[in-house]
């Protein structure tokens, strides 16, 4: 038989041979057994993905909210060594029991009611998957590594501020409206490109919200309660959580103008909205509430 010759080694394998850390990604979704129970699983799980993070040594980690047919659940991402995946992936079993401590709260009060999927399956469970990066959103491979550091500090913001023990009505929804305020007016300090911004926005959302309240006099109701129970919440957001929202919001323009400086062929104002979706999808905030929360933080 003619021996194999060798294959050459790719990129990868050369570097990984020359001493760099080669990466990869651990992935899992984690239901905790329906809607309702959203907010207290990010409150065990996440300071359990921030701890693994640090034991590991990793370059990036972050989670975001979902649904689908499957059931309300959180994806946990964390990068780091192969050995390391293994290492995490042993500890599985502690996410379950992480899980199944959680009581089912009642059910609740939403920003925009009706705006959850309801009925889906109520399910306690840990579920490894893989992990296909979004390149054509974040623009590209440079555009998703960036992104990806930029999740990760989002990430460190929500669990250090405990940003999902905020009640949604109103306190957290007064913090994502100053928060989306100061980070358009920043990122996006000539008026027009604002205008711009916000339209889109509510061209990208507003639909949800139509839907979920679709009789006008309804739509200015829910429009008129949230503005007056943010405004009132707005009042009580303590100083570290303000200045919080100064650091965060720096975090991001940094992270758009190394995007230009890289060419990133996405337009900074789409950039921009993609980004901002993402924390409000980590704050429990779904598209509806996201739109309602818009209109408020437009009105300057």
């Amino acid at each position: 038989m003619t021996p194999m010759t060798p294959l050459p080694l790719t990129q990868d394998r050369a570097e990984h041979a020359d001493g760099v850390r080669e990466t990869d990604w651990w992935y899992v979704r984690a239901y905790p057994g329906d809607q309702d129970s959203m907010d207290d699983a990010t409150r065990v799980l996440i300071p359990w993905l921030a701890a693994r993070a640090v034991e590991e040594d990793a370059p990036a980690w972050f989670f975001t909210r979902y649904w689908d047919m499957s059931g309300h659940h959180l994806r946990l991402r964390l990068a780091c060594s192969a050995d390391g995946i293994d290492r995490i992936h042993d500890r599985l079993p502690e996410l379950v029991v992480l899980l199944n401590s959680l009581d089912r709260p009642g059910p609740a009060e939403r920003l925009v009611p009706g705006s959850v999927p309801q009925g889906l399956p109520r399910v306690k469970l840990a579920r490894t998957c893989l992990y296909a990066p979004e390149l054509a959103k974040y623009g590209g491979a440079q555009g998703v590594s960036r992104a990806e550091q930029l999740f990760t500090a989002s990430c460190r913001w929500y669990d250090d501020q405990r940003i999902g023990a905020l009640p949604p009505l109103y306190e957290r929804a007064a913090l994502a409206v100053s928060y989306m305020r100061a980070l358009v007016g920043t990122a996006l300090p000539e008026s027009q490109a604002r205008k711009g911004f916000w339209t889109a926005h509510r061209r990208q959302w507003g639909r949800q919200l139509r839907m979920a309240a679709p009789v006008q006099d309804e739509l200015r109701g829910l429009l008129s309660r949230a503005a007056k129970g943010v405004g009132e919440a707005s009042q009580s957001l303590g100083e570290p959580l303000r200045e919080s929202v100064t650091t965060q919001v720096a975090t991001v323009v940094r992270t758009l103008d190394a995007a230009a400086l890289d060419n990133n062929p996405v337009r900074r104002e789409v950039l921009l909205l993609n980004y901002l979706h993402m924390d409000l999808n980590r704050w429990g905030f779904v598209p509806a509430e996201e739109s309602l929360l818009g209109v408020l933080a437009s009105a300057e």
